[in-house]
């Protein structure tokens, strides 16, 4: 934090101790890092901290169905967060030519 804290601006910028202090009262969160800190953060415990359901998972660290089984909203970076419940159909004119 040492060297954000010289980089960034003084004004509009909070630094935060750790992660669950970050979540805190927060609307949505966006994992951007692999760092272990993040890698094994608890989902439980970041849920109850915050205010909005909104998961934003650019490492794809999280396992998608445990994030939405406790009630966030799961993104993850190429992937569907409803991945597991899709079922995929060709278009009509796509199954016409594999048949």
């Amino acid at each position: 934090m040492g060297n954000a804290a010289l980089l960034l601006p003084k004004e509009g910028v909070v630094l935060c101790q750790d992660a669950y202090y970050a979540v805190q009262s927060c609307d949505g969160t966006i994992v951007a890092t692999e760092r272990n800190e993040f890698r094994s953060m608890d989902l439980v415990k970041i849920k109850q901290s915050k205010r909005g359901d909104v998961f934003v998972d650019v490492r794809n660290i999280y396992n998608p169905m445990q994030a939405e089984a406790l009630g966030f909203h799961y993104f993850g970076t190429g992937r569907s967060s409803r991945f597991d419940r899709v079922e995929w159909e060709l278009p009509s004119e796509a199954q016409k030519k594999v048949s």
